[in-house]
């Protein structure tokens, strides 16, 4: 993730999310930006609250920190690290002024956001997303998780599945030395690799995300700063071109 220069463009973040069956591991390291005046967070979940149900479920709502369910029956549990920057919010109501007009607007919300702090560098995140689940079988989850992070840095994203024997790698960089702890080994591009492992078998998956419309010298814009000039993606000469190919070792 590279935010635009036309907004925060020293914001960066590398981001992965991986799914297990009814289990989703979302991950993020390299978290950083240069801006002194606001922190910087990561948004778990952000509900509307319209109705007076929805309102009466979260003001007599309580977490203990680890996990939260909603009442679309979405579970999240964190990891002990990422507990420690959780922020849980249900302020009603919650007021807002817009960027193209000063008259404010009213909404109940309620948000769960992992504080970065301001111009973080390096700052990560670990947290799982349990769709159609129950406060029974979230809590269970908590107790045992059925995951396990393997590497969790700016070369890659690894974690693999206890429950279904499946390794699943985002890889940002090429590998330059020899990944441990699984039957991938090395890689000649950045790639999302899985491998299910099974008695008789083995299952593997590969994909470059990249869709190759383009390949060539970058072809942004810069004004007299420097920074990126913005440009809709329409505009570029190659966005009808076919999606390339890239090989992948």
């Amino acid at each position: 993730l590279h935010e635009h220069d036309k907004f925060n463009g020293s914001h960066r973040a590398r981001k992965s999310f991986h799914f297990f069956d009814d289990v989703i591991v979302c991950l993020g390291t390299d978290i950083e930006n240069d801006n002194v005046e606001y922190p910087t967070e990561t948004t778990v979940f952000q509900l509307a609250a319209t109705s007076s149900e929805r309102r009466d479920y979260w003001n007599t709502y309580e977490s203990d920190g680890k996990i939260y369910i909603d009442p679309n029956g979405v579970g999240y549990y964190l990891s002990e690290s990422s507990r420690v920057d959780a922020q849980f919010e249900k302020n009603f109501p919650q007021i807002t002024v817009g960027e193209r007009s000063v008259e404010p607007t009213v909404g109940d919300w309620v948000s769960l956001t992992l504080q970065h702090g301001k111009a973080p560098r390096g700052a990560s995140y670990e947290y799982a997303v349990l769709p159609q689940t129950d406060l029974s079988s979230l809590t269970a989850f908590a107790r045992k998780p059925t995951y396990k992070v393997l590497q969790q840095d700016r070369n890659a994203h690894i974690v693999r599945s206890l429950a279904n024997r499946t390794t699943s790698y985002v890889l940002f960089e090429k590998p330059e030395q020899m990944l441990e702890d699984g039957l991938l080994l090395k890689a000649d591009t950045s790639c999302l690799v899985m491998i299910q492992e099974n008695v008789d078998k083995v299952l593997l998956t590969v994909s470059q995300p990249d869709l190759a419309l383009y390949r060539g010298p970058n072809d942004d814009i810069y004004d007299e700063n420097g920074k990126r000039i913005e440009r809709s993606i329409y505009s570029r000469p190659w966005i009808d071109n076919d999606s390339g190919e890239i090989f992948v070792t």
